[in-house]
């Protein structure tokens, strides 16, 4: 037995003023639920002209109502292919308002899933149907390729790609843009890129693009202007370039080292200069500064050299300026360099230096110098000088004179000395004009000093002049 209420079937659609299937919705035929409607309580509005009330047979499908659900049962549903349908009257504006017995909301899309199965199975089981099918899919495919593969090979280069491809060019973080002859070594690192253009150029790349040799394999090529800041303890670097890269599967690739890029750079030092020119093999530095003169930079260093000399243990100290230039670097102000202030621990102390002469062809010298002490650039000297004729018939006169002083001793930069002893009593003037180790036999590398005498003393001889000599003095053993 069937739920649900039917209504009389009139023997003509005219009689009943059943309106046309065209006025409902495409949700009439499965999602459209009939009320129960008492004829009696209302009138049936009549037909409208040229309305048709005529629905195919095979159309028509009598839903049965589940009254606890109070929804349509697809289990119980009757198709009645001799059946007229059932269809719901239309109730004029004037007639009481209708209470149906079962108002059951609408379901869902797809709510009569039969209906949809049925579709679906009857177009595939068209051939023509399912070849249609397969190549909407393959298209579908196609274009899904298509779409990844010009992702891949147009995709644009960005800001973290370019500091990839500069932080994996080591020779280029380690050396900067800037020279750093006088600072440390410090790795740099990128703190800022921008990319300000970019430009495929596949099609135009040759053999070699302006100065920048290019990689065979590049299959594709972009040109990148870009903007980047890179810094390391030392110096803070922003500089403007144009690099050529392709993308391999990795990711993107530069085709030249960023040191053989022309760049547009801006550099500012950080601090000042670590080291300066080595004057020997042992220099030590400190008390660095750096000083900003509206955009002029400078750095003063304090610098300390240790020599071991022929005459002691050395220890020069000066100070160094040096001048930034965007172009060079830090370079060494030569305009402001001073002598370097001299140390010496004097190993010349108590020793004797000794000339003697007996070929001399006017004259048999012998000349003694000893260095009785020596407190930073003072010297206690004593000396003596003894001069006699070669031959007995010579007018040579005799030389005999002898002091102590106090002389002025000063080491000099690259290893030598200067002495220089006055004796306003006796007229004598001894100048020391440099020294070295010199081998002698028997005694192995002993001092050597240049001297040169001066006296006013007459030398008796036909040229009528003052006695003077000029020698080496050997360092005479203790």
């Amino acid at each position: 037995m069937r739920c649900g209420n039917k209504f009389p079937q009139p023997t003509s659609s005219e009689d009943a003023g059943i309106p046309s299937i065209d006025s409902f919705g495409d949700n009439s035929r499965s999602n459209q639920v009939t009320p129960h409607v008492d004829p009696s309580a209302q009138e049936v509005a009549p037909v409208q002209a040229g309305a048709s009330s005529h629905i195919d047979s095979a159309d028509a499908i009598e839903p049965v109502f589940n009254p606890v659900a109070g929804a349509v049962d697809p289990a119980a549903t009757t198709v009645n292919p001799a059946a007229t349908p059932v269809v719901s009257p239309v109730a004029t504006p004037a007639a009481s308002p209708v209470s149906p017995v079962v108002s059951p909301s609408p379901q869902a899309s797809g709510s009569v899933s039969g209906a949809q199965n049925s579709h679906a199975t009857s177009f595939f089981a068209s051939k023509k149907n399912r070849n249609l099918a397969f190549i909407g899919a393959a298209i579908v495919v196609v274009l899904v390729i298509a779409f990844n593969v010009f992702n891949y090979f147009s995709g644009l280069i960005g800001p973290n790609d370019v500091k990839q491809i500069i932080s994996s060019d080591t020779e280029f973080m380690q050396g900067g843009i800037i020279p750093s002859r006088y600072v440390a070594p410090s790795t740099y690192t990128v703190k800022d890129v921008v990319v300000e253009e970019q430009k495929d150029v596949t099609a135009d790349i040759r053999t070699e693009y302006g100065n920048m040799a290019v990689g065979a394999d590049s299959s594709h090529v972009m040109r990148a202007r870009i903007k980047a800041t890179i810094a390391n303890e030392n110096f803070e670097t922003t500089f403007v370039t144009n690099i050529l890269v392709t993308k391999t599967p990795q990711g993107w690739k530069g085709l030249a080292p960023m040191a053989v890029a022309p760049k547009d750079a801006t550099t500012t030092p950080l601090k000042g200069v670590d080291k300066s020119d080595n004057y020997s093999s042992k220099v030590e530095c400190s008390g660095s500064d750096l000083q900003n003169n509206n955009g002029t930079y400078t750095s003063t260093i304090n610098v300390t050299s240790h020599d071991e000399n022929w005459y002691g243990k050395t220890d020069y100290s000066w100070s160094d300026v040096y001048t930034f230039s965007n172009d060079k670097g830090w370079s060494l102000d030569h305009s402001t360099k001073d002598d370097p202030t001299i140390k010496v621990d004097w190993n010349m102390k108590g020793k004797t230096y000794d000339y003697t002469s007996t070929n001399d062809f006017f004259r048999h010298d012998n000349i003694s110098l000893t260095i009785n002490d020596i407190n930073d650039e003072t010297a206690d000297i004593s000396y003596s000088i003894a001069s006699e004729p070669a031959s007995s018939s010579s007018s040579a006169k005799s030389i005999n004179l002898s002091g102590r002083k106090t002389a002025t001793i000063k080491a000099q930069r690259g290893g030598n000395i200067s002495v220089e002893l006055n004796d306003a009593d006796n007229g004598v003037t001894i100048t020391i004009n440099g020294g070295e180790k010199k081998r002698v036999a028997g005694r192995g590398e002993v001092d050597a000093l240049v001297v040169s005498i001066e006296t006013q003393s007459d030398d008796g001889t036909i040229f009528g002049g003052k006695y003077s000599k000029h020698c080496v003095m050997i360092e005479k053993a203790q």
